[in-house]
């Protein structure tokens, strides 16, 4: 048991993102604003798809997909228009890290705070579990700097599960665990939960937890 265990640990890759030309996976998206009654859901479909691997010069450029399928508000559920799907492209290396991003149409900064706590940056390394690795959302206009901490869970041929917390100005401020392939880095599913954001469209502005739930589908479904 313990010499496959080291032998399993020696053949381990590096945990970093492969973005081989032409892939691309569906995920099953809930994305919950507020908590109680008041909480608003919204139903979704994103894909990711590789439209031009790295090169020497610089990261993949990926497009996302991201379609609103239905709306949850007081337990009632109404569906959403099929023609809303939105495609976005971004540039990012084996780490994860965003070169270039095509910001939302409307409401791009409530958006762009969202995307800092669903970015993940791999650590680039073999990894163990009980193993650690930090890195640092840079400030924007609005928002300070965040500092991640993720920490490793557990490590098989099939999966890596990751934990981690966002820390601004010391406080926690978003908590998330994910289950990767081991190979490519992609995530099979993951939840995101954050502290005081506005939800886009909101008019108050109010800031409020938001939670996103994403999972890995070989066909769309709700």
């Amino acid at each position: 048991m313990i010499a496959a265990l080291f032998a399993l640990m020696a053949a381990a890759p590096p945990l970093e993102y492969q973005w081989p030309a032409g892939r691309a996976q569906t995920y099953a998206v809930t994305v919950a604003w507020g908590e109680g009654d008041d909480q608003e859901t919204t139903r979704e479909r994103w894909v990711l798809r590789v439209v031009e691997p790295a090169s020497a010069e610089q990261g993949a450029m990926l497009s996302w997909t991201r379609q609103l399928l239905a709306l949850e508000v007081g337990g009632v559920r109404v569906p959403l228009e099929s023609e809303n799907a939105l495609a976005l492209t971004e540039r990012r290396d084996a780490r994860g890290r965003v070169s270039e991003r095509q910001p939302y149409p409307n409401e791009p900064l409530a958006y762009g705070r969202l995307l800092r706590y669903l970015d993940v940056e791999l650590p680039g390394r073999e990894v163990a579990p009980g193993g650690v690795w930090e890195y640092a959302v840079p400030a924007d206009d609005v928002m300070g700097a965040l500092a991640w901490r993720y920490a490793v869970v557990d490590v098989t041929a099939e999966r890596v599960m990751v934990r981690g917390e966002a820390r601004l100005e010391g406080a926690v401020v978003a908590t998330a665990t994910w289950e990767l392939e081991p190979v490519t880095g992609w995530a099979r599913r993951g939840t995101v939960r954050a502290e005081g954001l506005v939800m886009p469209g909101d008019e108050e502005g109010q800031p409020m937890p938001v939670t996103v739930r994403l999972e890995a589908v070989p066909v769309p479904k709700l």
